[in-house]
């Protein structure tokens, strides 16, 4: 084989692994919410284009990404030049746009909610924080990590704090799902079902968290709330009262709970 012809063969060789090699590295950024989303989907179209021997398709599309790419790292600096200068209203400014282009950077969209909620945009914060915790729950097809579940914690926080209380439930049970064996998460999740959602899913929380840790009489309390909300278990609705009473004699919520539900005709 002529050296020439060896040095080319090579050298195609070498371009196919450097190829592969960065669409690894950009499909990883992605999952990160580093790179635009639009970026790695102009790739894709290009990739297509390509294999469909369409050239003059494949460089128009390389164009149009390189276009896009430029772009959303432009609206990023803008953002992070906006945070150093202390101009949170020229920071949303550039952050909606590059979202529109990044639609999956989850990070990014939640900062965007937080400025929001900070500039009194309540509804548009909440909406831009539910599209943040589905996008880094839609990126990481391995589970979720610490920082979605701190999302859905602010979120939740956010929307009982605006009393989108019935809104906040399936996000209480995405907690929950997240970290079983997390007593404070199972007992909020099954407080807030016993008060503003489902009885038998509050039960059942609450049943999950009293069996890591019984000695919370207020688990034992809201039980009680939900035994009682469904109407057929009034006498193990009075049991976790009693519970709840022999740890924290003084919790008031459960005396006069008790007191009710002794009354003739309750239940």
């Amino acid at each position: 084989m002529s050296s020439p012809l060896y040095k080319a063969i090579f050298g195609l060789g070498l371009a196919a692994f450097a190829l592969l090699f960065v669409v690894g590295i950009v499909q990883s950024l992605l999952r990160s919410g580093r790179v635009p989303s639009l970026v790695l989907d102009g790739f894709r179209e290009v990739r297509e284009a390509e294999q469909a021997g369409d050239w003059a398709l494949a460089s128009i599309l390389r164009r149009k990404s390189a276009v896009v790419e430029a772009h959303a790292g432009s609206l990023a600096r803008a953002a992070q030049a906006a945070v150093r200068a202390g101009r949170p209203e020229l920071e949303i400014e550039a952050l909606r746009p590059y979202l529109a282009l990044a639609p999956r950077a989850a990070d990014q969209r939640a900062r965007l909610a937080q400025r929001l909620y900070e500039a009194g945009e309540v509804d548009e914060a909440l909406w831009q924080l539910e599209r943040a915790v589905r996008s880094g729950r839609s990126s990481r097809s391995g589970g979720s990590s610490g920082e979605d579940l701190q999302k859905l914690s602010v979120l939740v926080s956010l929307l009982e704090a605006e009393g989108h209380y019935e809104r906040a439930l399936p996000y209480h049970d995405q907690m929950a799902a997240q970290q079983p064996g997390s007593h404070a998460l199972l007992a909020r999740a099954g407080a807030a079902h016993a008060e503003h959602g489902d009885p038998a899913r509050a039960i059942a929380h609450l049943r999950s968290a009293l069996a890591l840790d019984p000695a919370h009489a207020a688990d034992h309390y809201w039980l009680a709330r939900a035994l009682a909300r469904r109407g057929d278990a009034m006498p193990e609705a009075m049991g976790a009262l009693d519970r709840a009473l022999e740890i924290e004699p003084g919790l008031e919520a459960a005396r006069a709970l008790r007191a009710e539900l002794a009354k003739p005709g309750a239940g």
